[in-house]
């Protein structure tokens, strides 16, 4: 704080007043080696009037995506906050670099093919089941995706059910998503079923951490999935002239 126009105020009046109003507005508290990012405070006085700067600062041990980006179809996704899913134009992006797929021929082809099968194999918040029901994507293709938390995949599915798509005549069309509890070591689907196969990889430092592969630096403490089998897994559903569409901060 300015010293010489809140001489009445001390360091911990203000730093109270922030928490209240974090808290007020939804936000968890919780201390600084945990929490996904702090905030520095400073008032001072201008000739306008009283001023307030708050800084965001991202911890460096929880890496983290900005959401602050415009989504087609999610208001969710527009918030300006931080969350560990994908942008929503990256989570796009994939969707249509999965759509423009080899033909049935394996020549190749810049256009989208028929109804496709896709398999996002790691569903998270629900980005790019999301982004993927812009109208001139989800003709294109039919999704199964999952996530190996239930409480994840059925906060998905209620948000799928509850976005309003409509095609040029104005009427609903049902999100063509189903959503599954499964484990993306070890999928419960046929061999060579799959034309795509999407995944938000998991990475070092964020909330996913215990999912991490040990990387060569060192184990992660506590890893419980395999990228070599998940990438197995992506090799096994996918048919021969499939592509597979994956993100990952390694």
């Amino acid at each position: 704080r300015d010293k010489r126009f809140f001489s009445e105020m001390t360091t911990a009046d203000l730093s109270t007043c922030v928490a209240r109003g974090l808290e007020n507005a939804g936000a968890k508290l919780a201390s600084s080696e945990v929490a996904e990012c702090s905030l520095s405070a400073e008032i001072k006085s201008t000739p306008a009037g009283t001023l307030l700067e708050l800084d965001v600062l991202l911890n460096p041990k929880r890496p983290l995506s900005l959401t602050n980006s415009t989504s087609r179809l999610v208001a969710e996704h527009s918030l300006g906050w931080v969350s560990n899913s994908c942008k929503p134009p990256v989570a796009e992006a994939m969707v249509q670099l999965a759509t423009g797929n080899l033909d049935d021929s394996g020549t190749g082809s810049e256009s989208p093919r028929g109804c496709g099968l896709f398999i996002n194999a790691m569903s998270g918040e629900g980005t790019i089941e999301l982004e993927a029901q812009a109208d001139d994507l989800a003709t294109a293709f039919f999704m199964i995706s999952g996530d190996s938390d239930a409480s994840a995949a059925l906060h998905t599915k209620r948000r799928l059910a509850s976005l309003a798509i409509h095609s040029g005549s104005g009427r609903n069309k049902r999100p063509r998503v189903d959503m599954i509890v499964w484990d993306a070591q070890h999928l419960p689907l046929r061999r060579g079923v799959a034309d795509a196969y999407l995944a938000d990889l998991p990475f070092a430092g964020s909330k996913k951490q215990k999912h991490q592969t040990p990387s060569s630096s060192g184990a992660a403490v506590g890893a419980s999935m395999d990228y070599k089998r998940v990438m197995g897994q992506a090799v096994t559903v996918l048919k021969p002239a499939g592509r597979a569409v994956l993100l990952s901060a390694d």
